[in-house]
C-alpha cells in the first residue's frame, strides 16, 4: 500500500516488484501522456507493453481497478473504457485514416479488423488461455464477444497445428 499524500492509500499491483517488466527502466510519464490526443506517446508506450511478459496481468489490474488514465497492459484509457462498457469497435474514416479506408474497401476486412489486428488478437488470446484464463475473461480483456474470441482461439490453434516443423 502506498500513500498518495492526500489522505488516500493505493494498492499497487503485485507484479510491479517482479523482474521482467518492460516498463521498469522507462520514464513513467511516457505511460501517462497529458492528453489522449498524444498519439505518438501512447503508441510508444503500447509498443513497450507489447514486449512485456506482464501485459496480461497489467491489463487485468487496470480493468479490475478501473484505471482511468494512462497506458496499462498495452491499452489506452479509451480502449479500456470500450472493454469495460462492452462497446463494439467500429472502424471509420475518423479512426483509421483515409488511406486505410480505401484499403478496407478494396481488401474487404472482416468484422472491421485488419489482418494484423486479428493476428494480435490470436496471439494474446492464446497467451491468456495458456495462463488459465477462461474464454469470458479473454473476451473481456480483448474487447471481443465470446463467439469472436472462440473463433480467434480456434484459428490460432489451427495455425499452430498446421505450421511446418522447423
Amino acid at each position: 500500500m502506498t500513500s498518495t499524500g492526500h489522505g488516500q492509500s493505493v494498492t499497487l499491483p503485485s507484479f510491479l516488484g517482479k523482474p521482467g517488466r518492460a516498463c521498469a527502466d522507462v520514464d513513467p510519464e511516457l505511460f501517462f501522456p497529458l492528453s489522449e490526443n498524444a498519439g505518438p506517446a501512447i503508441e510508444e508506450a503500447k509498443a513497450i507493453c507489447n514486449s512485456c511478459a506482464w501485459t496480461a496481468e497489467c491489463l487485468s489490474y487496470a480493468l479490475a481497478t478501473r484505471q482511468m488514465f494512462g497506458v496499462w497492459g498495452g491499452t489506452s484509457s479509451r480502449e479500456r473504457f470500450k472493454i469495460l462498457t462492452g462497446r463494439k469497435r467500429t472502424m471509420s474514416a475518423r479512426t483509421i485514416g483515409p488511406n486505410q479506408v480505401a484499403s478496407q474497401q478494396s481488401h474487404g476486412w472482416r468484422n472491421g479488423y485488419s489482418t494484423e489486428e486479428r493476428a494480435e488478437q490470436k496471439t494474446k488470446a492464446l497467451a491468456l488461455l495458456q495462463k488459465g484464463a477462461t474464454v469470458a475473461e479473454i473476451a473481456r480483456a480483448l474487447g471481443l464477444s465470446r463467439m469472436t474470441t472462440k473463433k480467434r482461439i480456434d484459428e490460432a490453434r489451427r495455425e499452430v497445428t498446421q505450421a511446418p516443423a522447423a
